[in-house]
């Protein structure tokens, strides 16, 4: 992936013109998701500098979370959500232009501890944390319909259990389990 340029360009359906808002080097872009009309929320994956190769020859990699206007071609980095780890990194649209993530702090014995779920509130550019469930990896998290509840599952192991947290982070309570820890929600 080193020396390619990822590039997020905007197509005008009516002249049929082209032009990049968004361009960085050694990077790749993933999850592009809508939080307004005008600003885009997508992770970002790019080498670390001087990262030693990974098991399998691949060099470590970090995941950022950031947003993009449209308009004015204007990005701004929110968060680091994981480093040198191979973790399947989501955005979470919730309404009212939040989306949630899952952050991956460590990483013991080779595997990622994803165990806090935030939520990043656009209008504000507030960050907060929503769920930590130390021990745990979670996994598959979406949003209800209504945006009020975030679902996920939180394993130890090759088990686990599906909990749900409201969007405020006020409640959060077990509703399932066991299951397979990747369950898809």
């Amino acid at each position: 992936r080193r020396n390619v340029c990822f590039e997020i360009e905007l197509s005008d359906l009516r002249t049929e013109s082209r032009r990049a808002v968004f361009e960085k080097n050694d990077a790749r872009a993933f999850n592009v998701t809508w939080i307004t009309n005008d600003i885009a929320a997508f992770l970002l994956e790019s080498p670390l500098a001087d990262a030693p190769a990974g098991p399998i020859g691949m060099p470590g990699y970090h995941t950022e979370l950031w947003q993009l206007n449209v308009r004015t071609g204007q990005a701004k980095r929110i968060a680091e959500v994981g480093a040198g780890v191979e973790y399947s990194h989501q955005i979470i649209r919730l309404q009212g232009g939040s989306i949630g993530f899952v952050k991956v702090e460590r990483v013991n014995a080779g595997k990622d501890d994803g165990n806090a779920l935030f939520v990043y509130v656009a209008a504000t550019g507030e960050t907060r944390e929503l769920a930590r469930l130390a021990g745990r990896r979670i996994t598959g998290a979406r949003a209800s319909p209504d945006s009020h509840w975030i679902g996920f599952v939180a394993s130890e192991t090759t088990l686990g259990e599906v909990w749900v947290v409201t969007a405020d982070g006020a409640s959060r309570r077990v509703v399932a389990g066991p299951v397979a820890a990747n369950t898809p929600i």
